[in-house]
C-alpha cells in the first residue's frame, strides 16, 4: 500500500527544502578557497588590486563550476539533467549573452545619450579578461543554485509561477547586503533580472542561457564599461563615472537600479516569458522546449 498523499507531499517538500538550502550553502562556500588564500574576489569587487588576481580568477571559477556541477548531480531533480547535443547549448548560451550583454549596453548608450555616461579613461584589458572569469563564476554558481536546483524543486510542488516568483524575490532580496543597496534596488533586481534568468530556463530547462545572461550583464557592466555592478565597483577596462539623478542612473548601486533598466529589463523579461508561455501551449513534453522558436 502506497503512503497517504499528505506524507508523500510532505516528505517532497521537506527534500525540496533541504536540497534549496544546502544548495545556497554551498554557493556561498564556493567563495572560501580564493578568498582565504587571495582575498579574492572580495577586494578586487571592491576596486583593490593585487598581483594575483588572475591566478585567483582562474582557481575561483574551477571551484564555482566544480560546486555548480555538484549541485546539479546530487541537488536538483533527476529528470531536470536533460542531454542536448553541444550546438544546442552553445546556440542558448549565444542567445543568454546576447540579451545580457545588449541590455546593458542598451541601458548605458541611453544614459551617454543623456549625458549620464562619462568615460574618464581607457585602462589595459587584464580588468576585463580577470572580470570574465569571475562573472562567469559567479553567473554558473548563483544560477545553478537558484535556477538549477530551487526553481524545478520549487516547481514539482507548487508549479511553475510560484517557482518563477519566489526564486526572482529571493534573487532581488539576497542582493541588499550589497553596498548601497536599497529595497528599490532589490525589488527591480527581482523584476528584472529575476524573471528573465527564470524565464529562460523555464524555455530552455538547461542553464547555458541564464548563465551567459548573467555573466554577460555583470561582465560588461562592470569590468570593461566601469560602472557599479549591484554596488561594487570591480577594476575595469574603461574608468568611467555616472552623474544626473540616482532614480536615471541608479546611483552608487549601478544600472539595476536605473529606471531605464526597469523598463528595459521588464520588456526583455515579459518577451522571454510570453515565449515559454507559447511554447507550454504547444503539444510538446515540457523538458524537450528548445530555445528555437516552435515550427
Amino acid at each position: 500500500m502506497s503512503a497517504p498523499r499528505w506524507r508523500r507531499v510532505l516528505v517532497q517538500s521537506l527534500l525540496a527544502v533541504a536540497a534549496t538550502f544546502v544548495a545556497l550553502v554551498v554557493a556561498q562556500l564556493a567563495w572560501l578557497p580564493t578568498q582565504k588564500l587571495f582575498h579574492f574576489p572580495g577586494r578586487w569587487l571592491r576596486g583593490e588590486t593585487g598581483g594575483n588576481e588572475l591566478l585567483a580568477a582562474i582557481l575561483f571559477l574551477v571551484v564555482c563550476l566544480v560546486a555548480t556541477w555538484l549541485m546539479l548531480r546530487f541537488l536538483a531533480p533527476p529528470d531536470e539533467r536533460i542531454a542536448a547535443p553541444l550546438p544546442d547549448k552553445l546556440r542558448e548560451a549565444a542567445i543568454g549573452a546576447a540579451l545580457g550583454g545588449g541590455q546593458i549596453l542598451f541601458d548605458i548608450g541611453v544614459l551617454a545619450l543623456l549625458g549620464a555616461y562619462h568615460v574618464i579613461a581607457v585602462g589595459d584589458a587584464t580588468p576585463a579578461l580577470v572580470g570574465l572569469l569571475v562573472m562567469i563564476g559567479i553567473g554558473a554558481i548563483e544560477e545553478g543554485a537558484l535556477r538549477g536546483v530551487m526553481l524545478p524543486q520549487v516547481e514539482r510542488l507548487l508549479g511553475p509561477w510560484w517557482a518563477l516568483l519566489l526564486t526572482s524575490l529571493l534573487f532581488g532580496l539576497a542582493h541588499l547586503g550589497n553596498p548601497n543597496a536599497s529595497a528599490l534596488a532589490a525589488v527591480a533586481i527581482a523584476l528584472e533580472a529575476g524573471f528573465a534568468l527564470g524565464g529562460l530556463y523555464l524555455l530552455t530547462r538547461r542553464l547555458w542561457a541564464p548563465v551567459a545572461m548573467h555573466t554577460a550583464w555583470n561582465w560588461v557592466c562592470g569590468p570593461v564599461l566601469g560602472v557599479p555592478l549591484s554596488g561594487t565597483v570591480p577594476p575595469s577596462w574603461l574608468r568611467a563615472e555616472l552623474t544626473g539623478p540616482e532614480l536615471l542612473t541608479g546611483g552608487g548601486f549601478g544600472p539595476e537600479a536605473s529606471v531605464i533598466e526597469m523598463i528595459a529589463g521588464a520588456v526583455v523579461a515579459a518577451a522571454i516569458i510570453w515565449a515559454w508561455r507559447r511554447q507550454s501551449a504547444i503539444s510538446r513534453p515540457a523538458h524537450s522546449i528548445s530555445v528555437t522558436p516552435a515550427s
